[in-house]
């Protein structure tokens, strides 16, 4: 079984290099592809990204903050709009409404790390129903969020799960059994998150090969239209 990681991030340094070092942790638990976006500083580290992506395989893409360019690049390698909490609800409709015009996915993270700022579900869940013609993903997830995931937006469709901050005890099943397995997409928060906890997280889930194989490869593929 092959992995894609719909969450990966890249810091301030050379890109070049962390990109290699990515692969190289990636290719030792079988990930084979990658969304990738700046962790900070995001403005400064579009660019040089998107050069070293050019010098990755096309399963190596990127999620451009909102806000971080006056425009998106015109890249083959970007593959979705991202908004994180910094961005507040005003960046949480720009992001869509860029993500609906481009074609692309939109990726809002409801938090990135523990103990920092995050959007509730309150706040996002308005925007989920107006903008149902596009793929939504939220990241960044954990169990303070597991009624709503399975109640309100279970019901919206386009929307999807990445789980790489969901550690709740069994939780993928139950997002599974709710949701349903394709819309939910592996992802590490590397280098944020020691990489091996989600592939076991994933590998003990108790979802058959099927599910198993569209949460690790599948639905990525199709959410961010990721070839290979």
């Amino acid at each position: 079984m092959r992995f894609f990681d719909a969450n990966a991030y890249v810091l301030p340094g050379d890109l070049a290099e962390q990109l290699e070092r990515m692969r190289r942790v990636h290719a030792a638990y079988r990930i084979g592809g990658a969304l990738i976006s700046p962790l900070d500083a995001p403005g400064e580290l579009i660019e040089p990204l998107l050069k070293a992506l050019s010098e990755a395989p096309s399963s190596y893409c990127a999620a451009i903050p909102v806000g971080s360019l006056p425009a998106l690049p015109a890249s083959e390698r970007v593959k979705a709009v991202r908004v994180d909490p910094s961005a507040g609800r005003e960046g949480l409709r720009l992001g869509a409404e860029l993500a609906e015009r481009e074609g692309l996915a939109l990726l809002v993270s409801l938090r990135t790390r523990w103990g920092g700022p995050s959007f509730s579900a309150p706040e996002v869940e308005p925007l989920l129903a107006e903008f149902r013609g596009i793929p939504i993903v939220l990241s960044g997830a954990n169990y303070g969020e597991t009624v709503w995931l399975v109640t309100s937006a279970s019901s919206l469709s386009h929307v999807h799960v990445e789980v790489s901050m969901y550690h709740q005890m069994e939780g993928l099943r139950l997002l599974a059994e709710k949701l349903g397995a394709g819309r939910l997409l592996f992802g590490t928060a590397y280098p944020l998150q020691p990489l091996p906890v989600a592939i076991l997280k994933l590998l003990f889930s108790g979802l058959d090969e099927e599910q198993l194989r569209a949460v690790a490869w599948g639905n990525a593929a199709r959410v961010f239209q990721i070839e290979g």
